[in-house]
């Protein structure tokens, strides 16, 4: 990473933030129109960052302004460490130096740009890293957006209905082995639908298509599983893996 960077920011405490012992993992999460409270999708494109970061980029326009639009790039990341990294990555990229943090609970970090400049958020959260942009002519109040899609990534719904398939030829290991696992739906997925997962005394990670969690200590590590998926019940699943 610049030496920018690390020059004007703490680095290291920002890598420090992300558990070591609980994981949140993202697949699929893009932004929904609900999150944007009547702002109109203009375009919507697939991207892929690298190293091997899916990127769903998104821009919204005022229902009544077309000088007022908004950027959000959601980096779905291989992990938490990872999206972190990608953090780091977008402060380095960042014209305007230094960026004061944001609000404090908007994900591990955050950070926005200051008054006097065109109103921009970036937050980590689980494994995705998320830039909210203010892009025309008029500024947008862009934290509400920001602070609307964290809402949405950390609800933990009080109801669900157990339907998802989770399976691990594996289940038990050493703490800090990688044991692979699958996360499937019982039907085809909207476009729009996407998985939380959640563990409890490990990290959770993915890579070339396969999910892994990784068991911060011995015992036991139990991972649940949510799908969302706009005008239906959420559904779970849960899996449980063992360390000695």
């Amino acid at each position: 990473m610049s030496s920018y960077v690390d020059e004007h920011y703490d680095t290291e405490a920002l890598r420090r933030r992300v558990p070591g012992e609980r994981g949140e993992i993202f697949l699929g999460f893009i932004p929904w129109g609900d999150d944007f409270q009547g702002w109109l999708l203009a375009a919507r494109e697939k991207l892929t960052e690298a190293p091997a970061r899916p990127l769903d980029r998104s821009t919204w326009h005022h229902p009544q302004s077309r000088d007022l639009r908004v950027l959000v790039d959601v980096a779905e990341c291989a992990s938490a460490e990872d999206a972190v990294e990608c953090l780091i990555g977008r402060l380095a990229g960042n014209q305007i130096a230094p960026l004061p943090s944001g609000p404090s609970g908007l994900g591990m970090a955050s950070f926005m740009h200051p008054a006097g400049v065109p109103p921009a958020v970036f937050f980590a959260q689980g494994n995705l890293c998320i830039s909210v942009v203010s892009l025309a002519r008029e500024s947008a109040e862009v934290l509400p957006w920001a602070e609307r899609l964290h809402r949405r990534l950390a609800e933990v719904p009080a109801a669900h209905r157990a339907a998802l398939n989770l399976r691990a030829e594996k289940t038990r290991g050493k703490p800090g082995d990688e044991l692979p696992f699958t996360c499937t739906a019982p039907w085809d997925r909207t476009p729009e639908s996407y998985f939380k997962l959640i563990a409890v005394g490990g990290t959770l990670s993915r890579r070339d298509g396969n999910l892994f969690v990784k068991p911060a200590r011995a015992g036991q590590v139990e991972v649940e599983a949510y799908l969302f998926e706009r005008g239906r019940e959420v559904v779970s699943g849960q899996i449980s893996f063992q360390a000695e």
